[in-house]
């Protein structure tokens, strides 16, 4: 066997965690090589005796995404090499994944009793999301007029839906003024010395195909604060945080946050009877319903659906109220639930339309559906509720004032 079908069968039989590790490692190794040639380029930079901040701010900025990036893809590794403690996390089906849109940080600073001082140091900052071995950098800022406002934005994709993003605020503060020329006299006999802090890391350079080590500068950036992003933070502005005592910053930050995209991995099909109700007669028919993610489908037969032919009933959940009714009191169905959507009404037509408590101009309308058996009842059941919760969670209910109505 020539050593390219070795690898070849070595390679197939390798497991999902396994093909996992080789592409992260290969992230990490490339990451390395990434962090030594901003380690020497900053060393450089350091040892000149005209040094230039500027080129040194941009050098340690690289050091500090690949320090940062290079520990999330360690832990990521580690989570791999301990399958009693992470298997249900791989295991796990998410069901719903959507993506969102972060932008306009603005932290507001602490005033100062101080006298302003002439400083030739200036404190710059730089803001890192992270979510899984995702990371996003922002641009470096600076304070101004007690605020320090990052007008980057940032697209994050692919995230559960208890997704959890951790904004790390960093600070680095370079000499960016030259000394008066006394300082400059005074300093004149001084030995410049450099102390660096350095860590060594072992990677394989792929380009070399060679196993190295290297001593690697560690980043100067200080941690500043951090705090979380979740989906409560969804069109809300403030958040709340907790900066250390000694930190001048704010317990809040004002940022936006959008929804771009919510996946709804819903996919069902079956029969079931759906019910028309006018006055106080309830008339079933028998109906071929289809879920795709947000759509809720009505056909007579199940070739009209396979042959794309328009329904005769469809609800967007996106106008959907909640809570779900599973219990319909006086209906001669067993195991019946209730879609409650929202129309658009000028006026209220008879005594049984209800308009919601926040749009006058829309009256609840309601289905009802009642499945043959119930396990079919608690499959569609348990999917619509899991479906319209994510859509609350995530603001893309409409009606999401009126989820009371009853």
């Amino acid at each position: 066997m020539c050593y390219a079908n070795y690898l070849q069968s070595a390679y197939s039989q390798l497991s999902k965690s396994d093909e996992m590790y080789l592409q992260l490692k290969k992230i990490r190794d490339a990451e390395c090589v990434k962090m030594n040639q901003a380690s020497n380029a900053l060393m450089t930079i350091k040892t000149q005796k005209d040094r230039e901040w500027n080129k040194e701010l941009v050098a340690e900025k690289i050091l500090l995404e690949c320090d940062i990036r290079n520990k999330l893809i360690v832990q990521k590794i580690r989570e791999l090499k301990c399958p009693d403690d992470y298997s249900q996390v791989y295991k796990k089906r998410v069901p719903h994944k959507g993506s969102i849109t972060v932008s306009n940080f603005e932290f507001d600073i602490k005033m100062s009793q101080d006298k302003p001082k002439k400083n030739t140091y200036t404190d710059f900052y730089v803001l890192a999301l992270s979510y899984g071995t995702t990371l996003h950098m922002s641009n470096i800022a600076k304070v101004n007029e007690n605020k320090l406002v990052f007008k980057d934005t940032f697209i994050l994709k692919d995230l559960e839906d208890n997704f959890g993003i951790k904004a790390e605020l960093f600070t680095l503060r370079l000499k960016t003024k030259k000394d008066s020329i006394r300082k400059i006299c005074r300093n004149m006999f001084k030995k410049t010395t450099h102390n660096c802090c350095t860590n060594k890391i072992y990677y394989e350079d792929l380009n070399l195909n060679e196993l190295l080590q290297s001593d690697i500068l560690t980043p100067s950036f200080t941690h500043c604060l951090q705090f979380m992003l979740t989906k409560n933070q969804i069109d809300n502005g403030a958040l709340f945080i907790s900066p250390p005592p000694e930190s001048k910053f704010r317990n809040y930050v004002n940022v936006n946050v959008a929804v771009n995209k919510l996946d709804l991995d819903t996919d069902l099909s079956g029969f079931l009877t759906w019910g028309t109700k006018r006055e106080s007669i309830i008339t079933w028919e028998r109906k071929w319903v289809s879920l795709k993610g947000t759509q809720f489908s009505v056909y007579n037969y199940p070739q009209d659906e396979e042959y794309e032919r328009d329904p005769c009933q469809s609800i967007n959940l996106q106008y959907c109220l909640l809570p779900l009714v599973k219990e319909v009191e006086n209906c001669p169905r067993k195991r019946t639930f209730v879609i409650k959507t929202g129309r658009p009404s000028t006026f209220v037509e008879n005594e049984e339309e209800v308009a919601l408590k926040k749009r006058y101009n829309f009256v609840l309308e309601k289905f009802y559906i009642s499945a043959d058996n119930n396990v079919d009842y608690k499959k569609w059941t348990e999917t619509l509720e899991s479906s319209l919760d994510t859509m609350r969670d995530w603001k893309q209910l409409v009606f999401i004032d009126d989820y009371y109505t009853k």
